[in-house]
């Protein structure tokens, strides 16, 4: 409570003596006044009281009980005799924001209702007082946003310091989110050690960004010696996360000396410091069942940090909690049932004391998305990502998105490559066994060559110039070789009845050491499209430098890769499994994802004893040419592992994506705002400080249109004595509107600038309501003394509505970058029931 001196010396002034005189009660409060300015408090209040007993309605009194009261802490009745006064001058905007200092926040809405009409008194220094309540209310609320609103209200001199202006102003943008601009401004305001306020937002900013640090502790603990309520929450905060075993028997002697070890808050924070979880949960369950709020509210968040969600569904109906805290509980039940409405909603919730547990809802709603057991929800992941933060990336990303929503996932998309010559097409011919794609001493495969499944065999070949062509497998090699030099081909598909392929598509890429750029950059996109990379070596000379480079560039991308070490025909019996051992040590330390272990084959002995079978014959376990290995992996790796590899490569794909959109989010300037924004800002301001004058230039500027309008009704005056007859009102109120609405909405938004358009929906409304109303109020054209009031009011009333549709770049940025953040996590996590070993049955 503030004393009140200010507001007792005011009023009595505003009340003479006589009443006092008429009651032989001057004396009386001559005497208490003197005692209290004596510092006999008690002896003011007795004195005060007994007055108010004989002359229960004199302000003047009041005040000075009230003043009294406080004097002696007494801060319930200092309210309860506020209120009395406040009914007898409700009219005195100093006692609302007495009494609003008093209660705290948040406001009842009596007391709120005041302190608006305050904030347009005359007095700046009433403004000014009415204005920072309203500002600590909505704080107190988890509004920031209106608060900064409050703030802008506040006369002041911009040129000179304001040190209460600048600490609210910090403690805005913080619950806001916006915690750079809050360490800006905080870093402009004086030191003061007396200051618990200023002590508490220091310790929040200090906690937020160095965690459980020693300069956090020193502010949190002034704090709460100074008596800030909300720091022993953020002490209770810093013990938990703290490992400094000093600095926590520092905060353990203070808490002692106030006698609060006995808190079950703090005894839960001290279990949870010594790593007992159970007993922490189990006391501060028990007391907010008892009704303790303020152990509902810590074992809330506390919960919601550590993803306790049946301790969240139990606090979710507890009466210990308010309607709020129930409801910011109830957002962990919703969020695994609408995780994208959840997500929506907290992006506006995420600021102050909510703004742990959005962040706690959040992950719990992405997780609904990303679930750690089953694949992604994808349809709905990638449009949410796509419109979570629009515009923060650049045409490529927004490419990159759409064609990730667009791909086909029921098919793993498998990229063999490896250097020029190591026997590549020779493995898909194998496969296919038939001498289907061109093999040759020189670089041949400068297009990519799809292998994929269909029920007949045939070839599809794309031409940069001139239909495609369509032909059957023994031919291909013919019509390549007509083709200028392979300079017109772009794509080469090669269909096949083999089961494989209704899981899989193949893709045969150019060779990396070709001598050509445009064959290596084909090579490098084949790599990026596929999900897994087959990765071919002459088994005579594996794993030069130049390939190391090339698989170490794969594994920086994250996508996993199979070694197979063809033409183990040319190595002695001897020597082959010296090369295994030698590739399997190499592969080891390239930091790539591998597969499983390298194995060795020879694609040209397989194909050689495929075309003495029937072509639908594979080659049985005894073949030398190593087959059987490739059959196992194909089996194993490539047909029942499919589902596990396209969702890894998704996760791996829309990782990257969120990582860039959510830099975007976090590189960019809240304070940037665009032309339309700033341009709504300013319109917005206008309206609601300029009513009364837009107004009147409006209907200056309609001075034609009521002319015409007065024109359109002069015949209606012949048809009855008395005027335009009642019968007619839809006909006036008809030309009212069609000479009237247009010409005021074009005027009115001449002023809006780039929120043009903004304003128009704001106005036309309001504007057609205001002209429906006033036409059919009388029977006498419209006038301009008859719309002057309620047009004030309308304008005043479009600009309330503007201001809350400006929007606030810093909370939409700092939530959306949180946000990408959690779906990067949750999309980096291993998967679980996908890990495991597939089932013979579905080879």
């Amino acid at each position: 409570m503030v004393t009140r001196s200010r507001l007792t010396e005011g009023l009595s002034r505003l009340f003479d003596r006589a009443s006092l005189i008429a009651h032989g009660g001057d004396q009386q409060q001559d005497a208490a006044r003197a005692a209290l300015e004596a510092g006999r408090v008690m002896e003011a209040r007795s004195l005060a009281r007994a007055l108010a007993e004989r002359m229960p309605d004199s302000p003047s009194v009041l005040s000075l009980w009230a003043e009294a009261a406080d004097a002696c802490g007494l801060d319930e009745e200092a309210l309860a005799v506020l209120g009395r006064l406040a009914g007898c001058v409700p009219w005195r905007h100093d006692v609302w924001i007495a009494i609003a200092r008093g209660t705290g926040s948040p406001l009842d809405p009596t007391v709120q209702e005041a302190l608006i009409r305050a904030t347009e008194s005359a007095d700046p220094g009433v403004r000014r007082d009415a204005s920072f309540c309203l500002v600590d209310s909505d704080l107190s609320q988890g509004m920031p946003h209106r608060g900064l609103r409050w703030l802008q209200r506040v006369p002041r001199h911009v040129s000179q310091p304001d040190p209460e202006w600048t600490q609210r102003q910090a403690e805005c943008l913080l619950a806001m989110g916006r915690r750079r601009q809050a360490e800006s401004v905080a870093d402009t305001l004086p030191a003061r050690a007396g200051d618990g306020r200023q002590s508490l937002l220091m310790a929040r900013l200090r906690h937020g960004r160095d965690g459980a640090s020693a300069e956090s502790l020193k502010h949190a603990l002034r704090a709460h010696l100074l008596g800030e309520s909300d720091a022993e929450e953020l002490l209770l905060q810093w013990v938990v996360a703290c490992d400094d075993e000093p600095a926590v028997a520092k905060v353990r002697a203070v808490i002692e000396e106030q006698g609060l070890t006995d808190s079950v808050r703090w005894k839960a924070a001290f279990a949870l410091l010594a790593g007992d979880e159970a007993t922490a949960g189990a006391q501060m369950l028990a007391a907010a069942r008892g009704g303790d709020e303020a152990a509902a509210r810590s074992l809330l968040s506390w919960a919601a940090v550590r993803g306790d969600w049946d301790v969240v569904d139990q606090l979710a109906e507890s009466q210990a909690l308010s309607s709020s805290a129930r409801g910011l509980a109830s957002l962990a039940q919703r969020a695994r049932q609408q995780p994208v409405a959840v997500l929506d909603e907290v992006a506006t919730l995420r600021r102050g004391g909510m703004q742990k547990w959005c962040d706690a809802a959040v992950r719990l709603a992405v997780e609904q998305l990303i679930p750690p057991r089953a694949t992604a929800q994808w349809h709905v992941l990638l449009e949410r990502m796509g419109r979570v933060y629009e515009g923060a990336a650049d045409e490529a990303v927004s490419r990159e998105l759409e064609a990730l929503v667009a791909t086909d996932r029921l098919q793993l998309r498998v990229a063999v490559i490896g250097e020029f010559s190591v026997g590549k097409t020779t493995l898909m011919n194998a496969w296919l066994g038939a001498e289907v794609g061109p093999v040759g001493i020189k670089p041949t495969t400068a297009y990519a060559t799809w292998l994929a499944y269909a029920p007949d065999d045939y070839v599809r070949i794309d031409l940069t110039t001139g239909p495609s062509r369509v032909l059957p497998h023994a031919e291909l090699r013919a019509c390549l070789a007509k083709l200028d030099d392979n300079a017109s081909v772009s794509r080469v598909s090669i269909y096949s009845h083999k089961h494989e392929l209704q899981h899989l598509l193949l893709l045969d890429t150019p060779g990396f050491n070709a001598g050509k750029t445009e064959h290596e950059e084909r090579a490098w996109q084949a790599v990026d499209e596929a999900d897994i990379v087959i990765w071919v070596s002459d088994a005579t000379a594996p794993l030069k430098d130049s390939e190391r480079r090339v698989l170490e560039a794969i594994g920086q991308r994250g996508i996993p890769v199979q070694l197979v070490l063809n033409k183990v025909d040319r190595l002695a019996a001897d020597e082959r499994d010296s090369v295994l051992h030698y590739v399997r040590t190499k592969a080891d330390k390239l930091g790539t994802r591998l597969i499983g272990p390298p194995f060795g084959m020879s694609a040209r002995d397989a194909l050689r004893e495929k075309l003495q079978l029937a072509a639908d014959d594979d080659l049985d376990d005894a073949s030398s040419s190593g087959w059987c290995d490739w059959r196992e992996f194909v089996r194993v790796e490539l047909v029942a592992r499919a589902t596990l590899h396209v969702e890894r490569a998704m996760r791996r794909r829309a990782a990257a994506l969120a990582m860039r959109l959510g830099a975007a989010a976090s590189d960019a300037k809240p304070a940037d705002r665009s032309p339309e924004a700033f341009a709504l800002q300013t319109f917005a301001s206008r309206c609601r400080s300029e009513g009364h004058e837009m107004a009147c230039q409006l209907l200056d500027a309609l001075g034609i249109a009521m002319n015409a309008l007065r024109d359109d009704l002069e015949p209606l005056r012949h048809l009855s004595p008395d005027g335009i007859p009642a019968d007619a009102t839809n006909y006036v109120i008809g030309r009212s509107l069609a000479r009237v609405h247009p010409v005021l909405c074009q005027h009115f938004i001449e002023g809006a600038g780039a929120a043009q358009e903004q304003a128009r929906s704001a106005a036309r409304p309001l504007f057609y309501g205001l002209i429906v109303a006033a036409a059919a109020s009388s029977p006498t054209p419209l006038t301009a003394s008859r719309l002057l009031v309620p047009l004030t009011a309308a304008i005043t009333e479009i600009g309330s509505q503007l201001q809350g549709r400006i929007p606030d770049a810093g909370a939409n940025l700092d939530s959306a970058a949180y946000e990408l953040d959690c779906v990067v996590r949750s999309l980096m996590a291993p998967l679980e029931v996908l890990e495991q070993e597939p089932d013979e049955s579905t080879a």
